[in-house]
C-alpha cells in the first residue's frame, strides 16, 4: 500500500534564503527520480519556486532520458501535459495546487508524491486577506481556524491522487520540515488516513525507494 515519508535533512524553510532551499529540493527531486524511475507529482505553493526548482533540474542534466513537464513552462494545456505524462512513464510533473483540482491519473501511473511546501494560502491573497481580517476583528485566530484547516485539506487532496491511483504501490514524500517542527504539524499528519510513515533522512529514504521499486 502506501507509505509516507518525512524527509528528516531537508533545511528548514523559513531559516534558509529560497535559492538554498530550491537547490536542496532540486536535488531531492532527482535522486527520488532515479529511484523510482519517474512517475511522480511534485507540487509547489509558487508558481516562482514551481519554475526555478524546475529549471535547477533540467539544467543539471542528471535526468536526460526523463520527460519534465512543468506547469506555466512547458507549453500546452494541463489536458495535453497530463496525456503526455501519462504516456512516457518516465515523466516528472512539476505543479501548484491548482493544477490538480479536477484531474485525474488512474491506474498504476503515479508512483509517488512530493510536497516541496506544506500547502498554506499565500497571506497575500486578496480572498485570504479579506477573510484572515474579518476573522481578526473578531478576536479569531486566522492562522488557526483558516490557514491551517485549508492547507490539511489541500494536502489530504495531494495524497487522495496518489492513493486512488496506486492500489499496490506509492510513495507520499513530504519535504517541508515544518510538519515536524511546528505545532500544527501533526494535525496535518492525522489528517492522512492510517498509513506507516517513516522520518528518515534523504539518502536512507532513497535507498528504501529503490529497494521498493525494484522488488
Amino acid at each position: 500500500g502506501a507509505i509516507s515519508y518525512i524527509v528528516s535533512d531537508m533545511p528548514d524553510i523559513q531559516a534558509v534564503s529560497q535559492q538554498r532551499y530550491v537547490e536542496q529540493m532540486a536535488e531531492a527531486v532527482i535522486k527520488i527520480a532515479k529511484a523510482i524511475q519517474g512517475r511522480m507529482f511534485v507540487l509547489f505553493t509558487s508558481q516562482q519556486m514551481l519554475k526555478e526548482t524546475a529549471t535547477l533540474v533540467t539544467e543539471r542534466d542528471a535526468l536526460q532520458e526523463y520527460m519534465l513537464f512543468a506547469q506555466g513552462v512547458t507549453s500546452g494545456s494541463r489536458m495535453k501535459m497530463i496525456k503526455s505524462f501519462r504516456k512516457f512513464p518516465k515523466s516528472i510533473l512539476f505543479g501548484t495546487n491548482s493544477f490538480w483540482e479536477g484531474v485525474d491519473v488512474p491506474g498504476d501511473e503515479l508512483a509517488a508524491v512530493v510536497i516541496v511546501r506544506l500547502p498554506f494560502t499565500s497571506p497575500d491573497d486578496p480572498v485570504f486577506k479579506m477573510k484572515s481580517h474579518e476573522m481578526q476583528l473578531e478576536g479569531i485566530n486566522a492562522f488557526q481556524q483558516l490557514s491551517v484547516p485549508e492547507a490539511i485539506i489541500r494536502f489530504k487532496q495531494g495524497f487522495g491522487r496518489l492513493v486512488r491511483s496506486s492500489q499496490d504501490h506509492g510513495a507520499f514524500i513530504v519535504l517541508d520540515r515544518r510538519i515536524e517542527s511546528k505545532s500544527y504539524g501533526k494535525q496535518f499528519m492525522r489528517a492522512l488516513p492510517d498509513i506507516e510513515t517513516k522520518n528518515v533522512p534523504l539518502d536512507d529514504m532513497v535507498l528504501e525507494l529503490e529497494h521498493w521499486y525494484n522488488n
